[in-house]
């Protein structure tokens, strides 16, 4: 079909009037849903990512209080948020024995109990022994930590190191978990903190190792929690 070009110019006019009203018509609806809705705020937060240290770190100072104020004093350099997780692995059950009511009872004093008192942490019975004045004396190099069950009448480790690495305290969580934190002597004055975070139920452990070496040692720590350890 044949359009004159007078006729050509017309309908293109019409459609050039056409589009412009319909962008009018647009941009007038996009304002007034615009004014009627309210903006949602953009959350710059979901732009910050968290740190390794934050994320892979327990509530370490206050769970250990006086290990930390000691490890500053040996090193000022500590910070607890260069903990980091270093290794999830099932934790050892296997040496289970019935608990020594007479072997034991000299240990009370020391042990660490959850909120019941139906468990205990017991982190000296295995190679300390009661000096006739009533003190603690190390008797051994290794270092193992039990946990005491009342209930089953039970004692089972659930850590254990040679003379490279000692545990110096332990706490319990809300949900039932166990921290030990302690540190391997790489020289005489020379360590690497560690904490251990288990979950007795599920037989997991986390191990959190420091980022870096500290100046110092653990010769000289007395854990508060416990009247009866001597230096």
């Amino acid at each position: 079909m044949q359009y004159s070009t007078r006729l050509q110019k017309e309908i293109i006019n019409m459609l050039v009037k056409k589009l412009l009203l319909f962008s009018t018509v647009a941009l007038y609806i996009s304002c007034s849903n615009n004014a009627d809705t309210t903006a949602e705020p953009f959350d710059t937060t979901l732009l910050e990512l968290p740190s390794e240290e934050v994320a892979a770190t327990p509530a370490f100072q206050s769970s250990f209080a006086s290990v930390y104020a000691y490890l500053k004093t040996q090193d000022s350099s500590f910070a607890s948020t260069k903990f980091e997780l270093s290794g999830n692995n099932k934790l050892d059950t296997s040496i289970k024995n019935p608990i020594k009511v007479d072997q034991l009872k000299a240990f009370y004093p020391c042990f660490i109990f959850n909120t019941d008192s139906s468990m205990a942490i017991d982190l000296y019975s295995y190679n300390y022994t009661i000096t006739p004045a009533g003190k603690l004396e190390e008797s051994g190099p290794d270092t193992e930590v039990g946990l005491v069950d009342f209930k089953n009448n039970t004692r089972r480790r659930i850590f254990f190191s040679g003379p490279a690495a000692i545990i110096v305290d332990a706490a319990w969580e809300k949900d039932g978990k166990i921290i030990l934190a302690g540190a391997e002597m790489v020289e005489l004055e020379k360590m690497k903190p560690f904490h251990l975070s288990m979950d007795i139920n599920a037989n997991q452990v986390e191990t959190f190792n420091y980022r870096d070496t500290l100046s110092g040692n653990f010769i000289n720590f007395k854990n508060n929690k416990c009247s009866l350890l001597q230096l």
